[in-house]
């Protein structure tokens, strides 16, 4: 039974090391792993410290209050931070995501991603569009890394009384 605590203790470690790097990463490099690995190692890290609770549920010791911690947290947040981001748009090797936010999100933020290196994705820009834009049919990938949103920017005629939608290039 100590060789499993010290297995799933090992892994729970693991799990938590990869996560923080992450982030890490993620802000200062904006190189992340792949969304579906990453949420597949939050689940990895939430289920090992829950069977280590169950495991030191006799003992009282610092890693049991730890574990406790841990659980009750995730049980309160319902896993809220294993949400994995919405792939919109996806060609050859860009992805646009839609990140999760919450409940109370700003309107429509896109993430421009491009795999890089096999199991990471770089972040390339975030782009604000509004409600009635669709991925799927207002974007275009041109070649020479120029990318066309159809109907991107929305400005209002003074003239007309009336919001001209045009067309708008981006360069990654």
């Amino acid at each position: 039974m100590l060789k499993v605590k010290k297995l799933i203790r090992l892994i729970h470690v693991i799990c938590a090391v990869i996560i923080t790097l992450n982030y890490l990463m993620d802000y200062f490099i904006s190189i992340r792993i792949v969304s579906g690995l990453c949420v597949t190692i939050k689940l990895v890290f939430i289920i090992s410290g829950v069977a280590l609770f169950i495991l030191y549920m006799v003992q009282n010791k610092a890693f049991h209050k730890y574990y406790g911690v841990f659980t009750i947290t995730s049980v309160l947040f319902g896993f809220s931070f294993v949400q994995p981001h919405t792939v919109e748009y996806e060609k050859e090797r860009l992805k646009f995501y839609s990140p999760y936010q919450g409940f109370i999100q700003m309107c429509c933020p896109l993430e421009l991603y491009e795999s890089a290196y096999g199991l990471f994705e770089k972040r390339l820009f975030v782009i604000n569009m509004g409600p009635r834009f669709n991925p799927k049919q207002d974007i275009e990938i041109q070649s020479g890394r120029v990318i066309k949103f159809k109907n991107g920017i929305s400005e209002f005629d003074v003239m007309s009384q009336s919001h001209l939608r045009r067309d708008s290039l981006m360069s990654y």
